[in-house]
């Protein structure tokens, strides 16, 4: 008797639904711009498809400091223009959708050897609430570090403001503006690629030649645009559909470390670390710290999604500089790595510290070949962007009338080992959620591997049994589970076991 395989029965199914149709949109790239989009695009009535060649938020998404910022960045630049526009992007997440973000409190602490001027700084804080139309929490000056006892002595002098976080994780985030318009007249494909995109100038219409890479179902649809939203592939996209733009991206690596989280961190600290203008943060998440971000130029992709034992050591000295407890890679819990596209002009060619690059979005519409590329942005931004997005699309095709959202349901939890919260079962999220993998169960639909030390097999890898049993939601037989844990296993060899050992 044949295994069922209801992944691969899910799959073949979607394909033959896609197959021949005919959308207003393909957008390239699910992480947060490509979500965004979609969401706005389908909920003008418009006919979409989203594709990635990984899973929804496999890329940048998927390491972020869940940190909704408004413009503070840009007020040492006195770019007011651009501080107010991401305060009020800020402030309409909160209000907009509060079931996702939150404001959350911060307190940025200066050491005894202050490195920016503390009547400047206070002053920038007041214009930075003033900016934000005052509807976040005053900014205090003068503030301690009282309570704390997990820090070091002599942090203190330290002000207190108010910025907003994700409730639960950058993957859902994004997710979260996909799934309800992922059936019916739009789709959105995971694990997808499009190996071969032809326009046909006569007709104004792309024909994209479609390849599931985990099952090998084929389809072929046609788009009358295009919207690139490929992140930190932007441009290698764009070679593959002939567009020349004047933008381009620069490359900066982010790495992040989660250590257990200290009982009394609520807020969210800042430190100062006297060093090109960088600060290092400690922030609250579930059950763990996120303590980061590395900055570093990269110029090869391959050389940015793997963290380096240089780049643990850097976080783990920073961690020793500001946290009383001497931390070592066995403290460590997790790894978050992840590229940064930071857009410039084409001819742009200065070597630069990362930070010396503004994280504004850039939208180029290639009106002779249908195809709108998104440069930079970051997840505050990311409604700003799909609304320049809408617009040059309602430009050339009338809107159809509002796009209706399917409602997702409430899924059933679960209990996993050491997580003091419940977890999404594993077969709704393969039978509702386009969960492929065990990857994608374990990464992007829950925190599992995030807030379980090793990507959730433990550190003594006493969850190995409990993984299994997950590894065969996802697969037709028990051998194909056995291999499917395995080589979640090797990859949590080489992404964490291999590196935390150079350290």
């Amino acid at each position: 008797m044949e295994a069922c395989d209801p992944v691969n029965e899910a799959r073949r199914a979607e394909f033959r639904r896609v197959d021949g149709a005919v959308y207003d949109v393909a957008v390239i790239g699910a992480g947060v711009s490509g979500a965004r989009i979609f969401h706005q695009l389908c909920g003008m009535g418009y006919r979409v498809l989203l594709l990635d060649r990984g899973d929804f938020a496999s890329g940048t998404s998927q390491a972020s400091g869940m940190m909704i910022w408004g413009g503070l960045l840009y007020l040492k630049d006195l770019d007011f223009p651009t501080v107010g526009k991401l305060c009020r992007a800020r402030d309409e997440w909160i209000d907009r959708v509060p079931e996702k973000v939150r404001a959350a409190g911060l307190l940025y602490l200066q050491g005894k050897k202050e490195t920016r001027n503390r009547h400047l700084v206070q002053t920038g804080m007041w214009l930075y609430w003033l900016m934000g139309s005052l509807k976040r929490r005053f900014p205090g000056g003068g503030v301690g570090a009282e309570g704390l006892d997990f820090l070091k002595d002599g942090k203190g002098g330290g002000f207190s403001f108010e910025e907003a976080v994700l409730k639960e994780s950058d993957c859902r985030f994004v997710l979260d503006w996909i799934l309800p318009f992922a059936t019916g007249e739009s789709a959105a494909l995971n694990h997808c690629e499009a190996h071969e995109m032809v326009f046909d100038h006569s007709r104004k219409l792309w024909r994209l030649d479609l390849r599931a890479r985990l099952h090998g179902h084929e389809s072929t649809v046609r788009t009358r645009f295009i919207v690139n939203a490929a992140g930190v592939w932007t441009d290698e996209v764009n070679d593959l559909l002939g567009v020349d733009s004047p933008y381009r991206h620069e490359l900066s690596k982010g790495v992040y470390l989660s250590i257990r989280k200290p009982q009394t961190l609520d807020d969210i600290l800042i430190f100062d670390t006297g060093k090109d203008g960088d600060t290092f943060t400690v922030a609250p998440w579930g059950p763990v710290a996120l303590c980061g971000p590395t900055e570093t130029r990269v110029t090869c992709l391959r050389d940015g999604f793997r963290p380096e034992a240089q780049d643990v050591r850097s976080l783990l000295r920073l961690c020793r500089e500001n946290l009383k407890d001497r931390l070592g890679p066995e403290d460590i819990v997790s790894l978050r790595c992840g590229v940064r596209p930071l857009a410039v002009k084409r001819g742009f060619s200065k070597v630069v510290h990362p930070l010396e690059l503004s994280r504004r979005h850039l939208v180029h519409h290639d009106s002779s070949r249908k195809v709108i590329s998104v440069y930079g942005g970051k997840l505050t931004s990311c409604g700003l962007m799909a609304e320049e997005v809408r617009k040059l699309i309602s430009s050339s095709i009338e809107r159809r009338g509002d796009g209706v959202a399917k409602s997702m349901g409430v899924p059933p939890e679960e209990h996993f080992p050491g997580l003091g919260s419940s977890v999404p079962g594993a077969e709704w999220c393969r039978d509702h959620e386009r969960c492929l993998t065990l990857e994608d169960y374990l990464r992007r639909r829950t925190n599992i591997a995030q807030w379980i030390p090793r990507g959730g097999l433990g550190r003594h890898s006493e969850n190995t049994d409990t993984i299994r049993s997950i590894a065969r939601v996802f697969s037709p037989d028990d051998a194909a589970a056995e291999t499917a844990l395995a080589s979640y296993q090797k990859s949590v060899c080489m992404r964490h076991d291999a590196v935390l050992a150079e350290v």
